[in-house]
């Protein structure tokens, strides 16, 4: 199950006090970090990207299922040096199917 992955956290360029070149090297050691936390629960981190605006970093991950996801989420999100959001995305099939489908629905009142 394919998910897009947002992250906000707190980075290097966001605190003035660790803006020195040295420090650069912690942004290239994210991505295999990230990916080891993906692999650990049986998924895998496709492709991460450093973004500008409100959210640093978005990638996409392949995770087994929703609950894997959550757990991930809840592990990543816990330790308080990220805020991690996943989106499942969906394939052009997905939605076709999806309409197809023609559920029953009456809104309250009508």
């Amino acid at each position: 199950m394919l998910f897009c992955v947002d992250l906000f956290g707190k980075y290097p360029w966001r605190h003035p006090e660790l803006r020195s070149v040295g420090q650069m090297a912690t942004i290239r050691q994210r991505k295999p970090a990230a990916s080891a936390a993906f692999e650990s629960v049986g998924g895998k981190l496709d492709c991460m990207y450093y973004a500008f605006g409100d959210t640093d970093v978005y990638g996409t991950c392949d995770l087994p299922d929703v609950a894997t996801a959550t757990a991930i989420s809840l592990m990543i999100n816990a330790t308080g040096a990220l805020m991690i959001n996943l989106t499942p995305l969906m394939t052009v099939e997905d939605v076709d199917a999806a309409m197809a489908n023609s559920p029953s629905y009456r809104p309250p009142g009508g």
